[in-house]
């Protein structure tokens, strides 16, 4: 959902951008943790969870996107 806002409020700065969702942002997600989980879980609970996590994500990010815009 931030890094929706950030690319749809168009910080000003040549390194705002990239500092603020790679460096700041990027520090919050959990690919690792998400790998891990459909790994070692079985293979129904794994795909409902990697599907629910990157159909939340993007939806958050376009919800954050939008309301920015």
């Amino acid at each position: 959902f931030a890094l929706g806002l950030l690319v749809g409020l168009r910080p000003y700065g040549r390194w705002s951008r990239p500092f603020l969702g790679t460096g700041v942002l990027g520090g919050f997600t959990t690919f690792s943790a998400l790998s891990v989980q459909v790994v070692t879980t079985s293979v129904v609970p794994a795909l409902a969870y990697l599907f629910a996590t990157l159909i939340g994500g993007v939806g958050a990010a376009a919800l954050g996107l939008r309301l920015a815009a």
